[in-house]
């Protein structure tokens, strides 16, 4: 009796050779297609942010027409909120947008990132440029469209039928986040009344917070106090930029001031945790080299924010920002070990005074 196998080895080379086949052109198609996409009234606001196509520019050096030449191997965005991460590349978004009875409404373009580096918008209709803005805190208030706390771009729905392609490109000195989205001038205000009362909320509690501590660090000379009021104030500045807010009210006009402000306060808040670290109370073999670390950090963060406040602003990139990022996590980390140590120990100990009857 002859046994035949049940998949001879043709058969099966054929069936492999078509799935690669079929892979391979669903491949391609994906990176030539953009993304597409129809959006109706009763839709918005809607993030944009899982509908994009996105390319990667390390040297910085594509231009709009090669980006729209068809030559791009789009990659289609897995994420809600696409996050590129912290590079010195220039990252490309595309998407193509449509609407039904949309023509009348006052659309906009919003990204709720206060500080991306710039963002170049392409608007094409047919494969040509029919409009250009440019948006981020490297741009003169008085510059954009939209004078916001975070970029804010006018946008104009083709009639039905047609087609809005937007291509854009990003660069940022502390990362690349794309929290995109098409809403209406009156949902973004609807939407941002309540952000802006918390935001205002807790810088009003930072500042209290922190002539708080400056009273009671000059009363008691007690440096943990001296730490902490070093906290609440550096804490205040970083929110300032993070928000966007500082740059309305304090540095409109400038170019640099959001980034450099916003890297040297986080130098100062990271000495405020070494102060904070220093001053913490607790019994360990390693107290003392901890001490000796946090000690040398908290006086290197003088020329870490001296560096940032005089070097060419072209030179502040990814190479000397993630370096003071990880050092920031670390400490945070251990000065939060420490605090967990202080307070079980002494927790421990009031538990032996009550014992005892104290």
């Amino acid at each position: 009796m002859i046994y035949l196998p049940q998949n001879p080895p043709s058969v099966r080379t054929a069936s492999a050779s078509l799935f690669l086949a079929l892979a391979f052109l669903l491949l391609s198609l994906s990176f030539v297609s953009a993304a597409e996409l129809n959006i109706t009234q009763n839709q918005l606001p809607v993030n944009l942010g899982p509908y994009l196509d996105y390319f990667e520019d390390p040297k910085r050096t594509y231009t709009i027409e090669q980006m729209t030449s068809g030559n791009i191997e789009w990659q289609r965005s897995t994420q809600s909120i696409p996050t590129m991460g912290m590079s010195n590349s220039a990252h490309w978004f595309c998407i193509v947008l449509s609407g039904d009875n949309m023509q009348d409404e006052d659309l906009v373009l919003t990204l709720d990132t206060s500080v991306m580096d710039r963002v170049d918008f392409y608007f094409m209709n047919e494969d040509s440029i029919v409009r250009t803005s440019v948006v981020g805190d490297t741009i003169p208030l008085s510059q954009l469209d939209y004078p916001y706390r975070f970029p804010v771009v006018p946008f104009e729905i083709a009639e039905e039928g047609q087609y809005n392609k937007i291509i854009f490109r990003a660069v940022s000195t502390v990362g690349v986040e794309i929290p995109l989205t098409l809403t209406t001038i009156s949902l973004l205000a609807e939407s941002q009344q309540s952000m802006l009362v918390f935001n205002g909320a807790l810088l009003v509690m930072f500042l209290f917070c922190f002539g708080i501590t400056v009273i009671l660090s000059s009363f008691t000379r007690d440096s943990i106090f001296v730490g902490v009021s070093l906290f609440f104030g550096a804490g205040t500045i970083v929110m300032l930029t993070q928000t966007g807010l500082g740059r309305i009210w304090f540095w409109p006009e400038s170019i640099d001031a959001n980034t450099r402000i916003s890297l040297i306060s986080a130098t100062a808040l990271l000495a405020s945790l070494c102060m904070i670290g220093r001053a913490l109370q607790f019994e360990n073999r390693y107290r003392d080299s901890v001490n000796i670390v946090l000690r040398f950090l908290t006086y290197s963060m003088i020329p870490f924010g001296l560096y940032y406040l005089i070097v060419p602003f072209d030179q502040i990139n990814s190479d000397n920002v993630i370096p003071l990022m990880l050092i920031g996590l670390l400490v945070a980390f251990a000065v939060l070990v420490m605090a967990s140590i202080t307070a079980i120990q002494g927790s421990k100990l009031q538990s032996i005074w009550l014992h005892r009857g104290y």
